[in-house]
């Protein structure tokens, strides 16, 4: 999967996000979790290039520690669900509903 911004501007087909569980809402690694889901269930990802404009106001909050860590948590946490229920089992709704990380 070869996408080089996929944090910026992103639109997905409401099909498609019934299709998934998202669990990791709460961190950076939302949008990963939405592309890898919904390629291991066949979607079609497209990028469209656009021109970046540079924040004019506000603050980056990516860089704190506690964001950080609970990023590299929630990875962990799919890895394990991914290794242990497959592609497809990991982005299935109802198969996610019942695994825990534990």
């Amino acid at each position: 999967m070869r996408q080089r911004q996929f944090n910026y501007i992103s639109m997905y087909r409401l099909d498609a996000l019934r299709e998934i569980r998202i669990e990791y809402w709460h961190s950076a690694f939302f949008y990963a979790e939405i592309m890898i889901k919904a390629t291991a269930l066949g979607r079609r990802l497209v990028e469209v290039d656009i021109q970046y404009v540079p924040r004019d106001s506000g603050e980056a909050t990516g860089a704190k520690p506690i964001f950080i860590l609970r990023t590299m948590t929630d990875m962990v946490c799919f890895w394990l669900r991914w290794v242990r229920m497959g592609p497809k089992g990991a982005a299935l709704y109802r198969r996610l509903a019942e695994a825990s990380c534990d």
